[in-house]
């Protein structure tokens, strides 16, 4: 199923994951029925009767692979992770950092998106959120994604837009997020939320002056 939507020549829109077991999803459809998004929710469940699944399974990949190589968020990713966490604070929430597998998934997908020239959640040869971020090789125990097309815009006002709309402002704030990821590719971008599985998760990259 296609989702996207249209605000002037900005397109917004948001999904959300969580995760009990993995296994295959099970869609609770959850369209907001207005000009300026529309929202998916995806519960993911182990053992399933039901045979129509909407959960690509992407190959996992080792776990720590994002961890061979050296990783520095770059401008926009902390520019976003400040803003974001400017916010969380004001809500009494944690602070979220930088997660460099989710930001590669996200990158990935940024990517994809551009190349098809089309806002969507879900990739033929990668799958939706969840099979994304396994394939990477993140350990998620919940996930979560804003994507938007803003062409030639900054970080402070995709920032705006995703607060100004309540899908994807609750994934901000969502209590459960500790980590971020976040890619631009032509005007295409792509906002991963999640909290690791892993005890042993990646390095904290945290952001206060960025903004």
């Amino acid at each position: 199923m296609k989702l996207s939507s249209t605000f002037g020549l900005v397109a917004v829109t948001a999904t959300l994951i969580s995760m009990a077991n993995v296994g295959s999803a099970l869609p609770t459809r959850l369209e907001r029925r207005d000009p300026v998004t529309k929202i998916i929710k995806y519960v993911l469940y182990g053992g399933s009767e039901n045979n129509e699944k909407s959960e690509h399974t992407a190959p996992q990949q080792p776990v720590h692979d994002y961890q061979q190589t050296s990783y520095s968020p770059g401008q926009d990713e902390r520019e976003m992770l400040c803003l974001v966490n400017k916010e969380r604070r004001k809500h009494h929430l944690r602070p979220l950092s930088i997660h460099p597998a989710m930001t590669r998934a996200a990158h990935e997908h940024s990517e994809y998106q551009s190349r098809v020239r089309s806002m969507t959640h879900s990739d033929p040869q990668n799958g939706q959120l969840g099979s994304r971020l396994k394939k990477i090789g993140f350990s998620f125990a919940s996930a979560a994604e804003n994507i938007a097309n803003a062409p030639g815009s900054s970080v402070k006002s995709v920032f705006d837009m995703w607060m100004n709309d309540p899908p994807h402002y609750e994934n901000i704030m969502d209590p459960n997020s500790t980590y971020m990821g976040l890619a631009c590719v032509d005007g295409f971008w792509t906002q991963d939320f999640g909290s690791g599985a892993d005890a042993s998760d990646a390095p904290q990259y945290e952001s206060h002056d960025y903004c």
